[in-house]
């Protein structure tokens, strides 16, 4: 008995069902992909930009809170300095070394920026030597570009410094798409001068020296 077989294949309008069938299928998976990828780097870009500031954040909080000597800011609050000194002894002779350390944010690089300059300072009448002043270092990236967000970019406020003895900073953080402004207030752990100027000379005074 003779088989009957069809060897015809498939037709064009199969054809093009299962092409179309295809396209739907390979656009729904091609669309979760990038949904997921998307996701992914939304994740990423918030955890870094949360992580960077949690970080900023705590090295400005041991660098406030250790000063020994006051703080000051410029005039429009975006620069930081920071006072501090330290008795080195040697060879039966003590040494007053004084630090102003200088924070401020490098619109450029997106980077928040330290150098300190050192001095010496005679023992009988309080002058000071500048000595060294440090290569720039950054403490901080990503951060935005001043007048591309609304909220400040580094702003320090020392307002509270002669009543409470306390220092406020914000910082706003940038990746990608993703930003993150946090305001932190800080106690300094000791008593100090509450002049907010930038000059050591109004910091570093010898009758303060220990």
């Amino acid at each position: 008995m003779e088989k009957n077989t069809d060897n015809r294949g498939m037709s064009l309008i199969e054809l093009l069902v299962s092409m179309t069938i295809l396209v739907v299928v390979g656009s729904a998976i091609f669309g979760f992909f990038l949904f997921s990828t998307k996701q992914y780097h939304k994740g990423s870009s918030e955890s870094a930009v949360q992580n960077e500031a949690q970080m900023v954040m705590g090295r400005l909080k041991n660098m406030i809170v250790n000063s020994s000597d006051g703080l000051g800011t410029n005039a429009t609050g975006d620069v930081l300095y920071l006072f501090s000194h330290a008795i080195q002894d040697s060879g039966g002779s003590s040494t007053i070394v004084c630090r102003r350390t200088t924070i401020t944010l490098d619109n450029s690089s997106h980077q928040l920026m330290s150098v300190y300059d050192e001095y010496v300072m005679n023992p009988m009448d309080g002058s000071l030597t500048l000595t060294a002043t440090s290569t720039p270092s950054a403490i901080a990236d990503y951060l935005d570009v001043v007048g591309e967000c609304t909220t400040p970019v580094f702003q320090v406020d020392l307002s509270k410094l002669e009543t409470e003895q306390t220092a406020s900073v914000t910082i706003s953080i940038k990746l990608r798409e993703q930003a993150y402004s946090t305001t932190n207030q800080f106690v300094l752990r000791n008593k100090v001068s509450t002049s907010i100027s930038d000059s050591p000379e109004e910091h570093f005074l010898l009758e303060n020296m220990k």
